[in-house]
């Protein structure tokens, strides 16, 4: 009797795990949870980006006000570059991380679905900078950080965001390729700033 009640709990164990692995893959979900931080300036989403996408590794004791100081010489209420969102980063990771960027107004600066949850499932969280364009021409822009990604069903390469706008203050889902073309929030996805090393 024994050996029967063995059996079938080997038997349950099994396709308990096997189930579970393939519920797993079949969901296809990561998401990084993690406390975020709002911009402390109107103008400084580049800057909470930049924290944000590090703090999920390291909880930086460095503030925005300091990185802003530290790269534009004074702590003054104003966009950044992409070049000063890697710099940022890279200042805020206390020499512990890597950045590297690509893009701004070109389609170049586009990562790829495939890339983008690739960093997550490794545990880094990506600065997605999105543009707003007239006839052509860019004329402002915004940055989120991603962190985190599913797909299954009819939901298929669905991305999640933080916008660190206070006002805003959310995660957000959306597919991947409405944020690619603007059409979730009208901003062109054209520039990016990823995680290339820890030390």
């Amino acid at each position: 009797m024994k050996k029967y009640i063995f059996g079938w709990i080997f038997l349950f164990v099994v396709f308990f795990v096997i189930g579970a692995e393939l519920l797993c893959a079949f969901a296809g979900q990561v998401i990084l949870y993690y406390n975020k931080e709002t911009q402390q300036r109107t103008e400084w989403c580049w800057v909470a980006s930049a924290k944000n996408a590090v703090k999920y590794t390291f909880d930086t004791t460095r503030t925005q006000s300091q990185a802003v100081d530290h790269i534009k010489g004074s702590i003054i209420n104003e966009g950044g570059t992409l070049d000063e969102i890697r710099t940022a980063a890279n200042w805020l990771s206390e020499g512990r991380m890597n950045y590297e960027q690509i893009g701004l107004g070109t389609v170049s600066g586009v990562k790829t679905y495939g890339y983008l949850t690739d960093k997550i499932d490794n545990g880094r969280v990506t600065v997605l900078v999105g543009g707003y364009y007239t006839d052509g021409v860019r004329n402002g822009g915004h940055a989120v950080t991603m962190h985190g990604y599913y797909s299954y069903g009819s939901y298929a390469s669905m991305i999640w965001y933080y916008d660190p706008l206070p006002e805003d203050n959310l995660d957000h889902e959306c597919a991947y390729s409405s944020f690619k073309n603007g059409s979730y929030n009208g901003r062109l996805y054209d520039g990016t700033v990823y995680c290339t090393q820890v030390y």
